[in-house]
């Protein structure tokens, strides 16, 4: 029996009065015929199931928030409307739990759920109904939602000192929840759609039915953008502003790139000719330098610790080892080959 029934008859005269049903108790009673056969099955002794999915949930005067507790959390993120915000604290955070359903069903369906939240009320709301009638309308959207996905909720309230993580999203503030007026999205829709897709968007702002959004909410079909193919669509593009400034800082502060020219077979042709039949043993030097490192690719911290030691002669090579090689992470040391038939750098490093 509804609580709306027991409240009328708890205030008949007589055991055999004719009752008049308000409306909320015809409601109540349509409710129950309605659904009744959709309720799961339950055994008379108690079972002991592991949790599916965890989550938690929280709210500030601006924000609704959950999180999944998984590896790769799935975080829920929804502003208030103007309206949204006039509510009581158990509106909204009755709100959150129905957002956080609705935002991520298809992971939800055919699960079971662990909510915790640190609202008592929604506690109780949830498992037993609320005489408010605003509250009541949120806990049966709840159960509908549940039953015909075949989402199985528990909830559970824990004190705020264990539900941190939550409150920190629900204070995050999204200066980007904004949008283009619709007298002007129609005016480029007729330009170059219909959009089928708006890729910078929420639940609160979004010009078509399909969209991205930074976090997961209501009716979104992915979250960042950035992860999914946009060519599949005909994309409406308002960015962020945040991310057109960072962009734009980047351009301008960024150094620009030089790119080191190689070294080519000319270049190398005119250090010989300038150096290579000095008789001053610093030019030669050089021009032994930049033939062995053309020769057996080395750089210039690997061929300024070379050492006498370090050459091995053979009469059709020599060995030159590389102590320490910054791709020699083993310290193992490496050994370059050169061959004798350049002659120039051969004879040169016998010298």
């Amino acid at each position: 029996m509804s609580r709306n029934m027991l409240m009328l008859i708890s205030t008949s005269r007589y055991w055999d009065e004719h009752i008049l049903l308000t409306s909320s108790a015809i409601s109540d009673i349509n409710f129950l015929h309605n659904n009744c056969d959709l309720l799961p099955s339950k055994t008379l002794f108690s079972n002991n199931f592991l949790t599916d999915k965890i989550v938690y949930t929280d709210v500030s005067s601006f924000a609704a928030a959950c999180y999944t507790v998984e590896t790769f959390k799935k975080v829920v993120h929804k502003m208030w409307t103007y309206e949204e915000k006039q509510k009581s604290s158990t509106y909204r955070e009755l709100k959150a739990v129905l957002i956080t359903l609705i935002s991520l069903m298809k992971y939800f369906h055919s699960r079971l759920v662990k909510i915790y939240t640190d609202n008592q009320n929604v506690v109780r709301i949830i498992t037993a109904g609320s005489m408010n009638a605003e509250l009541q309308v949120l806990a049966i959207e709840i159960f509908n939602l549940c039953v015909q996905n075949s989402i199985s909720i528990e909830i559970e309230w824990v004190p705020r000192e264990e539900n941190k993580i939550a409150d920190f999203y629900s204070k995050i503030f999204d200066f980007d929840d904004w949008h283009i007026s619709d007298i002007h999205f129609k005016y480029f829709n007729s330009l170059w759609g219909p959009f089928t897709c708006d890729v910078f968007a929420d639940s609160n702002n979004n010009k078509v039915p399909m969209f991205f959004s930074p976090y997961w909410c209501p009716g979104t079909g992915g979250v960042d953008a950035f992860a999914y193919d946009w060519s599949l669509y005909n994309c409406w593009i308002v960015p962020p502003i945040k991310l057109i400034i960072l962009e734009g800082g980047v351009r301008l502060l960024s150094k620009p790139v030089n790119k080191k020219e190689p070294i080519t077979h000319d270049i190398i042709k005119r250090v010989i000719d300038k150096f290579g039949l000095s008789t001053n043993l610093a030019d030669l030097r050089i021009c032994c330098l930049v033939l062995l490192s053309y020769a057996g690719f080395l750089k210039y911290s690997e061929l300024s610790h070379l050492k006498a030691p370090n050459l091995r002669f053979y009469d059709s090579h020599v060995e030159i080892t590389i102590v320490s090689s910054k791709t020699d992470v083993y310290r193992q040391g490496n050994v370059v080959v050169i061959a004798k038939k350049p002659t120039l750098i051969y004879v040169q490093l016998q010298c």
